[in-house]
């Protein structure tokens, strides 16, 4: 499934409203798979979508909290 989400960010650029959407579902795939700086740039680029659409959102942020969380990053609490 990563690599369709990657085909989907790669192929459809302008497709702005998909963007947030695919991000979250790129970090989710990667911290699945135990690639978790990969999770966190999902992450941090869905978040990044929803700030430039401010009408969309995906429940990025929840899942970024849970994750860090899970991982116990402490050092990215006050970011999560």
């Amino acid at each position: 499934s990563m690599a369709l989400v990657e085909q989907l960010l790669d192929t459809y650029p302008e497709a702005v409203f998909e963007r947030a959407p695919a991000q979250l579902l790129r970090a989710q795939c990667a911290g699945a798979l135990g690639r978790t700086a990969d999770a966190l740039d999902g992450y941090r680029a869905a978040l990044a979508a929803e700030r430039a659409f401010p009408n969309l959102r995906t429940g990025a942020y929840q899942g970024f909290a849970l994750f860090v969380a899970e991982l116990g990053r402490a050092d990215l609490f006050a970011e999560a």
